[in-house]
């Protein structure tokens, strides 16, 4: 999955907080994609225009290994509520960030 332009790029982490998993994330100017899977791939976007919310959480134990889940409301019919779970912190913030510079351009 490598798309251009991309703003933002890291893989889920696992419950240590490495990421050692099969589902990746990448923020372009006017997309996320999704892509899940090791043998059998499903790769998901969503258009920035059609999220409506973001909520970011931190767990006591995501707090401690420095990731958040970031919690995601859309208009989209595929994917019309999911998470972004265990991201690095400082990611976190700078995804939602983005959404709204994105989202205001």
């Amino acid at each position: 999955m490598k798309h251009t332009d991309v703003l933002w790029h890291d893989r889920k982490r696992n419950f240590l907080g490495l990421p050692w998993t099969f589902t990746v994330y990448e923020l372009t100017r006017n997309r996320l994609f999704l892509q899940t899977g090791f043998l059998n791939q499903r790769e998901d976007e969503v258009r920035l225009y059609r999220i409506t919310d973001l909520t970011l959480t931190r767990s006591l134990w995501q707090r401690i290994i420095g990731t958040g889940t970031i919690h995601i409301d859309s208009s989209d019919k595929t994917l019309a509520n999911f998470d972004l779970k265990n991201i690095p912190g400082r990611e976190s913030r700078t995804c939602r960030a983005g959404r709204y510079s994105a989202g205001s351009g």
